[in-house]
């Protein structure tokens, strides 16, 4: 962000990656605004969580609702777009107008209302990732494919190889350093 304080938004700031997020921005001297629809599970009850930032302003509203996110948007610098709902089964259609719907909501909102946005971060989930990046002690590193429901349903959490059968080891996964 700029060297001066700046006025954020965070979307989704009440979940566990954006609370600790808005966290780090009100420590650093940022005015910083939540979005979040506090939703069930994450939220039980719907209600806010106790470590919630009582120095950063929050917005009850949904990430798909035109006027919650014209509020949002209106007066800040930066957007770091976290709120999702989690999943996509079996409620597929939902999964979708949340997150892709949402997030276009949000692109319009910013065109209407605050068309002068400095920056907007968009996070990614972690579906893009797969089963992530494993290695085998014996065979190297790779992207397993994704895990059975036979072994799930018998509680066979971990990946195998399957060239040795050993039990891979879970890696940290890289951004990619550039487009292409």
């Amino acid at each position: 962000m700029a060297e001066r304080a700046a006025r954020a938004l965070v979307t989704g700031g009440a979940g566990f990656i954006g609370s600790h997020l808005v966290d780090r921005l009100v420590r650093e001297g940022h005015s910083v605004r939540i979005l979040d629809c506090l939703e069930e599970p994450t939220h039980p009850g719907g209600r806010a969580p106790d470590h919630l930032n009582a120095d950063a302003e929050f917005i009850l509203g949904d990430i798909r609702s035109v006027t919650d996110l014209e509020r949002a948007v209106t007066g800040v610098d930066v957007i770091f777009h976290l709120a999702a709902t989690g999943g996509y089964r079996p409620d597929i259609s939902r999964y979708f107008e949340v997150n892709t719907v949402g997030t276009a909501r949000l692109m319009e909102a910013i065109g209407r209302t605050n068309p002068g946005l400095e920056k907007l971060f968009v996070a990614s989930s972690m579906g893009v990732y797969g089963e992530g990046l494993y290695r085998c002690p014996s065979h190297g590193a790779f992207h397993p494919s994704m895990r059975h429901d036979g072994a799930l349903s018998k509680g066979d959490w971990e990946h195998t190889c399957p060239e040795c059968g050993l039990q891979l080891i879970p890696q940290a996964v890289c951004e990619p350093t550039s487009v292409r």
